[in-house]
């Protein structure tokens, strides 16, 4: 941390360790500045990702330092083909 850090910068640094946190399963409680607290337990990590990107379009200094993270895709499910019983059938 150098004095040339913007609050924004900071709040990005500790919301993008948070996301990976929770991204490889750790638990996070909560980042806080300034006498500010922010709570993840209920935040999932769609929500946390949407908020990093609103704060990175505005931080010109976050911008030149941390990665620019896109939206988390979704998982798709597929229906195989319906199922086959086999055996006798029971009326």
């Amino acid at each position: 941390m150098s004095e040339q850090d913007t609050p924004c910068l900071l709040v990005l640094r500790k919301l993008k360790a948070a996301i990976d946190q929770r991204m490889t399963g750790e638990g996070v409680q909560s980042v806080g500045h300034k006498g500010r607290t922010m709570e993840y337990a209920n935040l999932n990590v769609s929500d946390m990702v949407k908020y990093y990107m609103q704060l990175w379009k505005q931080c010109p200094a976050a911008q030149a330092e941390l990665p620019e993270m896109q939206t988390l895709e979704s998982t798709t499910g597929t229906r195989g083909r319906p199922a086959i019983f086999m055996g006798r059938r029971f009326v």
